[in-house]
């Protein structure tokens, strides 16, 4: 079944827009960069760039895999969603990717091993 959040991040995702959420207790500014599935459960790749964390979120920004029946969106905005230094595989918090940025369709990133089209197909 369809998260409540799952169209909301998916167009979101499409036009680069930035997100306030809430999860486990602490409001986070984040950009989503791949929706998918990981053991059963629909799941979003974000890059948090403010907001508060356990642990101290650093300067610099960090990637978080959310599972999304465990996260509520406060808002959407224009804000600066951009290409973060990659650092993290898409493959390590998704079994299976419905959609991703152009950003993970760079030819010089190594492809993950998932069970669906990489890249993803960013016509639909």
């Amino acid at each position: 079944m369809k998260d409540r959040y799952y169209d909301v991040l998916r167009n979101a995702l499409k036009q680069q827009l930035s997100l306030t959420i809430y999860y486990k207790g602490h409001e986070r500014e984040v950009c989503p960069h791949v929706l998918g599935i990981k053991a059963g459960k629909q799941q979003c790749l974000f890059f948090q760039f403010a907001g508060s964390s356990e642990p101290e979120l650093p300067p610099e920004g960090e990637w978080r895999c959310i599972p999304l029946d465990e996260l509520k969106v406060r808002r959407i905005y224009l804000g600066p969603c951009q290409q973060y230094d990659f650092g993290f595989k898409p493959d390590l918090c998704m079994d299976a990717v419905d959609i991703g940025t152009a950003y993970f369709n760079l030819e010089n990133r190594k492809r993950p091993s998932v069970k669906v089209p990489w890249p993803p197909d960013r016509t639909s």
